[in-house]
């Protein structure tokens, strides 16, 4: 069963251009789910976790300049989107 947020930021990721990392506003953080949380993880130096077998990765909304930019400097195309 997926859940209403996760069927949202499915839908949005399948409307970007292919590699377009999908950054998704949650509350006070900022997650990247499934096969691009690890890359972000890596890339920004932060924990790899799991809810639900779903890989993920976050960090906190204030942190989103530094992070985006670091992600754009390492070679990712990035989108920002809030939960609906």
């Amino acid at each position: 069963m997926t859940s209403p947020m996760m069927k949202q930021y499915r839908e949005l990721s399948a409307q970007l251009p292919a590699g377009t990392i999908l950054i998704f506003r949650l509350g006070d953080f900022y997650e990247v789910f499934l096969e691009d949380s690890a890359r972000v993880a890596k890339t920004l130096g932060i924990s790899l976790t799991k809810r639900m077998d779903v890989p993920m990765a976050g960090f906190p909304y204030h942190h989103l300049t530094e992070a985006a930019k670091k992600l754009v400097e390492a070679g990712f195309s990035i989108a920002i989107a809030e939960m609906t």
